[in-house]
């Protein structure tokens, strides 16, 4: 198949699965001669600031010398832009090389009687195909919607990182924030480093008491204070004091107020990792940019992610502190299984909102 088609293909997978099985994936690793054992694997996963703390720690990486993979999603433009090997996305003809050869090995274990792979499964194990012919030192791999029942889950990380978690795919992960938790909680598996996000107390107690009970490595960002100084156009200026060191300042180019909890994380895990010190961290941490968060597209214009209501609670919190006395025109639009009213009501408390326009749901 050439490009096109491959993407047609893809584009028509079934996104979910009705029960969480791990079966046909944890086979295809076994057809696929263990690609999963020649990388480093760096798991993402959480509600909020996944991407952004892929990217964070990516640019890191790179900084650092280090031949860096990375998977995230969803994409914006192109589908290659899942999957990144030192910020180059994957050719087209690569990704049919890798696309085929999932799709062969995924012929023989149906005909061994296992279930069909979801979309998401054969993306990931497209990139971990990729990365490992790459030969990269480390890949990122952003989990999907879950942590224990994600297919990533059986990579065998090197260090799970949880972001911020709120209340999103209640339909499949949980209906309560606390039963969202323990699922993101559950990608952490004994012997590894884990890293955590700052959390709100409930689901932090969740958090600390299932890391403590597998055994793993716990780094929480909550006890590395740090203090804003400055949100503007310009970015964000902040400034970290650890117990035993001076005090550092930090500069970020991406505006989004929720941004410095996930540079903080970023800074714990690359500290972690490879022992950086907070000099080091600070030149490529301020030069990273991550699309369609805060991302200005034409002067003046600005696009964001958000699609929960913490989101949208950042999102204001940043429209409150770059463009408190400027008339604003938004332009809402979310998908039909999101939490719509809960966000519009956070949106309605934007300063000077001039006109809002909201699309058809879909």
């Amino acid at each position: 198949m050439n490009y096109d088609e491959a993407i047609e293909y893809v584009l028509h997978i079934p996104r979910y699965k009705k029960k969480f099985k791990h079966d046909s994936v944890v086979h295809m690793l076994k057809v696929l001669s263990s690609p999963e054992k020649d990388l480093k694997v760096i798991q993402i996963v959480g509600t909020n600031g996944k991407g952004s703390v892929a990217a964070f720690l990516n640019g890191i990486g790179m900084y650092k010398g280090y031949k860096m993979g990375l998977f995230t999603s969803p994409h914006l433009l192109t589908l290659r832009e899942r999957f990144q090997v030192n910020d180059t996305m994957i050719s087209e003809e690569d990704f049919v090389v890798y696309l085929e050869c999932v799709l062969s090995a995924e012929n023989k274990i149906k005909e061994d009687g296992y279930d069909p792979l979801t979309f998401f499964e054969i993306m990931l194990l497209v990139a971990i195909l990729y990365f490992r012919d790459q030969g990269v030192d480390y890949a990122i791999i952003e989990a999907g919607m879950g942590g224990r029942s994600d297919s990533t889950n059986e990579l065998g990380s090197l260090m799970t990182i949880i972001t911020v978690i709120g209340l999103d795919h209640q339909s499949i992960l949980g209906d309560t924030i606390e039963k969202i938790a323990y699922e993101k909680v559950g990608a952490v598996n004994h012997g590894e480093i884990a890293v955590v996000s700052k959390q709100t107390k409930n689901i932090m107690d969740i958090i600390e008491d299932y890391i403590y009970v597998v055994g793993a490595e716990a780094h929480y960002a909550a006890e590395l204070p740090h203090k804003v100084d400055n949100i503007s156009v310009d970015g964000i200026d902040f400034r970290i004091k650890p117990d035993t060191e001076e005090e550092f300042k930090f500069h970020l180019s991406m505006i989004g107020a929720y941004q410095v909890d996930n540079a903080v994380t970023s800074i714990i895990a690359a500290k972690t990792l490879w022992n950086m010190s907070y000099e080091e961290i600070s030149i490529p941490i301020s030069r990273v940019k991550w699309r369609g968060r805060m991302e200005e597209v034409e002067k003046g214009i600005y696009v964001d992610g958000a699609h929960n209501p913490q989101a949208v609670r950042s999102f204001v919190t940043t429209m409150k502190a770059c463009f408190l006395d400027k008339s604003k025109i938004l332009i809402y639009a979310v998908a039909s299984d999101k939490d719509d009213r809960s966000m519009l009501k956070e949106i309605l408390k934007i300063p000077s909102l001039k006109i809002l326009i909201i699309t058809e749901l879909s």
